[in-house]
């Protein structure tokens, strides 16, 4: 019945239901069960004939399920590389099981990336009867998406995306061979002499300017006869100005025919590399960006094209924070250098040129490279100073060249990590039988070289120098090695842990490598500033001096002086410095009642001219012993506006403040406080009698220390008492009393006040010449009798 109905169709010149119900016909003429009574082979082949021939007439393609006439479908997951030219192949191997045979003009299967963010689609199409190449490269894991059988405009076909069960529609068993398909996972990587792109952030930065990124091509063992560069941004508020992308190297040019979002270049030789360089901007606040480059190329007139998809950080990995310290003529900036991340930064070298308007001092940097970690930064202290003028004003020039630059060369640790180990394992396998496997392995430790090793790993990898192969699991080549066919899988595998276990560890070079080193510009001005006021505070009666240290005693006052001048050296407005001849500065010296009792001119307000000194005397007496810092001082410039001077409310006018910057020259100084030595006491329950313990010449008196222990009913009281002894150095007095025979001095006279001051009057030639323990025993002994 089917067999007239198809007849009929043709009849009727019914090309789109003939070619459908005479593929249904040849699907039951299988061999997969027995032929009609009727029909013979030559009757099937003519059939099928009919309907391709058919086919050839329509416009739309007819489909078909592919296991409806063939069987045993085998795809060969493992590629091959071709000796000369770029891309791969595999094959495609089935059973037609249809009882005729016929003409394909090509076969097709579609690899889809796994990765859903590569998006990388690649076609193979047949170059021979199940042979399948394409000139695609992209490095990711594949599956089969479809398989197409073509002849004239009926397309046998196998979708994977399609829901699959074990029967077809028409009942019919679906083979194992294509089940299979559906599980076949296929690993695509570049051969090592193929062409190359690689996307990169632009080395050197400028903060100023509007940053870039970097398309580097290496040619391989082609001449690129002419090409494209096809980017597209993936991530939202990506903005790429293909329009300006310019050559930074290579010998290659840019032709004018390029098409918005495409770079059109000319011929590269073999083995040459070209870096091309686009500006980008960005809408919203991203950490990464996400872009997509196909270069598309033709070698001999044979179209290639080379697909991936990086994401770029595009945050700095260091920080650079400034801080001015102003004083009359020299400005001091302080940069802090930092790792904006945890990953630690090897600092080549820094530079700070001068200008015409000013002159820069920096230090060398010694030992270069200087590793600096998250909690160890750089601190760079430039000291900046204006160059003489020809005329009398020395005040800021009015030039608009005060920016400076600062520049930074330094490299990222993990990236001099997987450099060194790049070149330890190409080292190995170019001398080795895996040679052609160098791409592949190079990015698979690329990846895990950022997942194994932690914050703390790069941190002893910076200060050791070593890279421990421990770190790495040992399971590292595994997802790649399943990806070789099964007669490589096991010898590769070998080698790598035998390459593994023969370097435990890895030398990382002192010296930063030249492609990992990266640089940095920050512009800064010079901030311009009114007035810079210089105080000082300067102390009378410490002990010691500022280079082994200032001590007091706990009882002591210390008068100080507090010196006040400004300047307006940094200042270049013609009209600040007509309003600052009468300039009026309030200062407030302040300090924490903990630390320090203030006294004496604290705080007050005075009219000076530039230049002048002003002092004021300042009494502090300390709070607690140990190192105390000195008080800080504020200060506040304010000056009446011109419209208000002379008017008789000029007492009542608002005041406008002056910016200014406070130089205090003994910031951060400290004095030490120790305690009354005079006043310490010791125990002698064993004699009741005074003990001396401290002697000190005040004045032409003697200041002793002495501990007395009283005796009550119920305790012990220990209690202190100073016997101030007035000596009399005049040797002509008649009320002059000698020294015993022993030496020892007589002591007369009344106890004036115990638990105050008890001063005993002793009028000896002998007392001029001091005094010792030994001289005052006996006469204290007297005045312990005495006082009981």
């Amino acid at each position: 019945m089917l067999d007239l109905f198809a007849r009929c169709l043709k009849h009727l010149d019914r090309k789109q239901d003939f070619c459908r119900i005479g593929l249904r016909i040849l699907a039951k003429t299988t061999s997969r069960q027995p032929l009609l009574h009727h029909h013979t082979v030559l009757e099937v082949n003519h059939f099928l004939q009919d309907v391709i021939d058919v086919s050839s007439r329509l416009e739309q393609p007819v489909s078909t399920p592919l296991h409806l006439h063939f069987e045993g479908v085998y795809f060969d997951p493992y590629i091959q590389h071709s000796g000369d030219r770029d891309g791969f192949r595999t094959s495609l191997s089935l059973r037609n099981i249809m009882s005729a045979a016929f003409e394909a003009q090509h076969i097709r299967v579609k690899l889809v990336c796994i990765d859903e963010e590569q998006r990388c689609d690649i076609w193979m199409t047949s170059q021979g009867p199940t042979l399948l190449q394409r000139e695609v490269m992209c490095q990711a894991w594949y599956r089969i998406e479809r398989v197409e059988i073509r002849s004239a405009n009926i397309v046998f076909t196998h979708d994977m995306t399609a829901p699959t069960n074990d029967a077809s529609s028409d009942g019919l068993p679906i083979s194992d061979g294509v089940l299979q398909l559906n599980s076949t996972r296929v690993l695509v990587w570049p051969d090592k002499a193929a062409l190359e792109a690689r996307l990169a952030l632009c080395k050197f930065i400028h903060l100023g300017t509007p940053r870039s990124i970097e398309v580097l091509i290496s040619s391989g063992r082609n001449k690129v006869s002419h090409g494209r560069v096809s980017i597209r941004a993936c991530s939202a508020g990506l903005r790429l100005h293909t329009a300006e992308t310019n050559i930074v190297s290579g010998n290659c040019v840019i032709l004018q025919n390029s098409q918005a979002g495409s770079i059109d270049f000319g011929m590269m030789d073999a083995r040459s590399k070209t870096t091309l360089r686009m500006p980008y901007g960005i809408d919203s606040d991203l950490s990464e960006i996400k872009i997509r480059v196909d270069v598309s190329y033709t070698v001999e007139e044979v179209g290639y094209q080379f697909n991936c998809t990086e994401e770029l950080p595009i945050r700095l990995p260091l920080s650079v924070n400034v801080q001015d310290n102003f004083q009359a003529r020299v400005l001091f900036s302080n940069f802090k250098v930092d790792t904006a991340n945890s990953i630690p930064m090897r600092i080549g070298d820094y530079t700070m040129h001068s200008t015409k308007a000013f002159q820069v001092t920096l230090p060398a940097l010694r030992n270069a490279p200087l590793t600096i970690f998250a909690r160890q930064p750089l601190s760079l202290v430039a000291q900046i100073r204006q160059r003489r003028q020809e005329t009398s004003d020395t005040r800021m020039p009015l030039s608009t060249e005060k920016t400076l630059m600062l520049r930074i060369q330094y490299a990222c640790l993990d990236q001099e990590i997987g450099r060194t180990l790049e070149n330890a394992l190409l080292e190995a396998l170019n001398e080795s039988e895996f040679g052609d496997l160098s791409r592949l392995f190079v990015v698979v430790l690329g990846r895990a070289l950022l997942s194994a090793l932690s914050p703390q790993d790069l941190e002893t990898i910076g200060l050791l120098g070593e890279i421990q192969m421990s770190s790495f699991e040992q399971d590292l080549w595994q997802p790649v090695l399943n990806g070789l066919h099964p007669d490589r899988r096991d010898k590769t595998a070998q080698w790598l842990a035998k390459w593994q276990a023969e370097n435990p560890v890895i030398v990382l070079s002192q010296a930063i490598d030249s492609r990992n080193v990266l640089g940095l510009t920050v512009p800064f001005e010079i901030p311009e500033i009114p007035v810079v006021v210089t105080g000082r505070l300067e102390t009378f009666g410490c002990g010691g001096g500022p280079e082994e240290g200032r001590f007091a005693a706990i009882d002591q006052s210390l008068l100080a002086d507090l010196s006040l001048s400004y300047s307006r050296h940094w200042s270049k407005h013609t009209d600040v410095a007509s309003e600052c001849k009468g300039l009026s500065i309030k200062y407030e010296v302040q300090a924490s009642s903990e630390q320090w009792l203030v006294g004496g001119q604290r705080k007050g307000q005075f009219t000076a001219e530039e230049g002048e000194v002003n002092r004021f005397p300042i009494i502090m007496l300390p709070q607690k012993t140990g190192h105390l810092l000195y008080p800080s001082v504020e200060v506040r410039i304010t000056t009446k506006p011109e419209s208000n001077r002379g008017s008789k409310s000029t007492e009542d006018a608002p005041e406008d403040i002056i910016p200014c910057e406070l130089d205090y020259l003994d910031q951060g100084e400290s004095v030490l406080i120790v305690p009354d030595l005079s006043s310490s006491t010791e125990n002698d329950e064993s004699k009741w009698l005074p003990k001396i313990r401290f002697i000190h010449l005040d004045n032409q008196y003697y200041t002793v220390g002495v501990s007395i222990l009283t005796w009550s009913e119920k305790r012990v009281g220990q209690h202190k008492a100073r016997l101030r002894m007035k000596m009399q150095q005049d040797e002509e007095s008649p009320t002059s009393v000698p020294a015993n025979a022993d030496g020892q001095i007589s002591f007369g006279g009344l106890v004036e006040d115990f638990w105050s001051f008890s001063r005993i009057h002793a009028i000896s030639p002998l007392a001029s010449a001091g005094l010792d323990q030994e001289h005052v025993s006996q006469p204290v002994g007297q005045v312990w009798r005495l006082l009981r």
